[in-house]
């Protein structure tokens, strides 16, 4: 093997590793701090957070995989009923930061999606009969920095790191969702049931 080759092997090398680094320094970054709290300071000098952007995170092709395969893991404890409330809350922070990245797989369909939030309520969603926030991160501390539509009448409160502080049900919303599925013929149903999300200014991604 020459010195030039040998040289790009170690060059491919070193990128695929800091990649992987910055990837698991942008998914969680207070676990990432708790094990090496030097280099995620050194990170925060190099990569500051932006403020007020869409996505605050930019997804690298390494960070979309991994969320989009920790989601998929969650998923099959759904399909195996072995999934716990802490698991289902996580899932739902995966599927927060696919939306903004406008990257959700489509197997994470709107049934599947409330009965993550069954979970998280301990109950149907349609128990829910008056709008109704339910806390989740209970440290006053937290500051709510993005507002996500999971789907039309259910809302995601969220930190910087895209962490759930909070969920938004609005029953009226989601009856009116009802109501206007009863119009939608019924070969587009499955595509509606896919991508559910209300795009409207009001429930979409807001600073506080």
């Amino acid at each position: 093997m020459s010195v030039k080759k040998v040289h790009l092997k170690q060059s491919i090398n070193k990128a695929g590793i800091i990649e992987l680094v910055l990837a698991e320094y942008r998914i969680d970054p207070a676990r990432f701090r708790q094990y090496l709290p030097n280099v995620a300071i050194a990170l925060d000098l190099v990569f500051p957070v932006r403020q007020g952007s869409r996505n605050p995170y930019g997804l690298t092709f390494n960070e979309r995989q991994h969320r989009q395969q920790a989601l998929e893991n969650i998923v099959q404890k759904v399909e195996t009923n072995q999934i716990d409330r802490q698991d289902a809350i996580k899932a739902l922070e995966h599927c927060a930061v696919l939306i903004e990245d406008d990257n959700l797989p489509y197997e994470i369909d709107r049934r599947l999606l409330i009965r993550l939030l069954g979970i998280i309520l301990e109950k149907p969603i349609s128990e829910i009969t008056t709008e109704t926030t339910v806390e989740i991160l209970k440290d006053a501390n937290h500051t709510i920095v993005s507002r996500i539509s999971l789907i039309r009448g259910v809302r995601l409160n969220l930190t910087q790191n895209m962490n759930i502080v909070s969920i938004l049900v609005i029953p009226q919303k989601i009856k009116e969702r009802a109501k206007a599925m009863r119009f939608v013929p019924k070969t587009k149903l499955a595509q509606r049931t896919i991508r559910d999300h209300d795009n409207s200014s009001e429930d979409n991604h807001a600073a506080s």
